[in-house]
């Protein structure tokens, strides 16, 4: 399943934290991981939140345990993929001890671009 995954350039914070009684922010991380990145299929889109069905969805896989999708404090999980930015909105993992790896759920992140 290895041979289908590319690059991809995914970007978060880390937790900020109190040091001495003021807010310090987390750095910005970015790092490229492995994925493969595919349209979201309609059982995806079926298996979603009623809320969130939606936008322009795509899935990516990756046995990367690192990217800290939902944890306490965390800020949202962006990559880039086809020249448009998608965040994160939903991690499914699939660790039967098969074929273990993740199903990130992402959305693409319309912007307005200014001339």
């Amino acid at each position: 399943m290895s041979q289908f995954r590319q690059p991809v350039l995914f970007r978060w914070n880390s937790p900020g934290r109190y040091e001495f009684g003021r807010w310090v922010p987390g750095r910005a991380i970015e790092r490229d991981v492995l994925a493969s990145v595919q349209p979201v299929t309609m059982q995806d889109i079926v298996d979603m939140p009623e809320g969130e069905r939606h936008g322009q969805m795509v899935k990516a896989y990756t046995v990367d345990a690192e990217i800290p999708v939902h944890q306490f404090g965390q800020d949202r999980v962006t990559f880039s993929w086809c020249g448009f930015e998608w965040v994160v909105i939903a991690d499914e993992c699939h660790c039967g001890g098969v074929i273990e790896h993740r199903k990130l759920v992402a959305r693409r992140v319309v912007t307005e671009q200014t001339p």
